[in-house]
């Protein structure tokens, strides 16, 4: 097992992971970021509980607000109502809500309007700038909360991809445990 402080877990999996994730499958990529940008926030907050309820929307706009790298969207956040389209519209039912439409490669241009009420975001551009907005995280030495801090997660060591020499800690970590995947049902009969 290996324990992951938050950075950790931002280089492997929100740069690293995603990063491999959108090149071939750039739908998949959106709901992962949009996802990742709440969580960015949860960094950001002055919380110390990762998982207060309540704070879904404080801390995906304070992501989109604070971080430089997500600087383009912030008027997004209120004339196309970006947590609710994008956030929301993936997590609740998989698809971005009417205002947000997606491309890859040459389909469309980022930030494009395509109607007076619907945007365009591109995946290679919000990418890159959800990448840059994970290494502002990263380079980041104070924080308003101890969080940052402490031992975020804990998994086997068999899911780190880039994760060597992780140090441990005397905090717990929450655990997460994955089979491995060849113990994955594939058959396509239900469990």
């Amino acid at each position: 097992m290996s324990t992951l402080t938050p950075k950790q877990f931002i280089q492997n999996f929100l740069i690293n992971e995603i990063g491999e994730i959108h090149t071939n499958h750039s739908y998949i990529s959106f709901a992962i970021m949009a996802i990742g940008i709440e969580f960015l926030g949860k960094c950001l907050n002055e919380c110390e509980d990762w998982n207060k309820g309540g704070r879904c929307e404080k801390d995906f706009d304070k992501a989109i607000n604070s971080l430089n790298s997500f600087s383009s969207y912030r008027p997004l956040l209120k004339s196309h109502n970006l947590w609710d389209s994008l956030r929301n519209g993936f997590l609740h039912s998989f698809v971005p809500k009417n205002t947000i439409r997606l491309s890859s490669k040459d389909e469309a241009g980022h930030l494009q309007n395509i109607s007076p009420t619907q945007i365009n975001i591109k995946c290679e551009n919000f990418y890159a700038d959800f990448k840059g907005a994970c290494e502002e995280v990263v380079k980041m030495t104070t924080f308003p909360s101890k969080k940052m801090g402490k031992p975020f997660l804990e998994i086997p060591t068999t899911c780190t991809t880039e994760a060597k020499s992780i140090p441990s800690s005397s905090t717990p970590a929450p655990q997460i445990l994955m089979p491995p995947i060849s113990e994955i049902n594939t058959s396509g009969s239900t469990l």
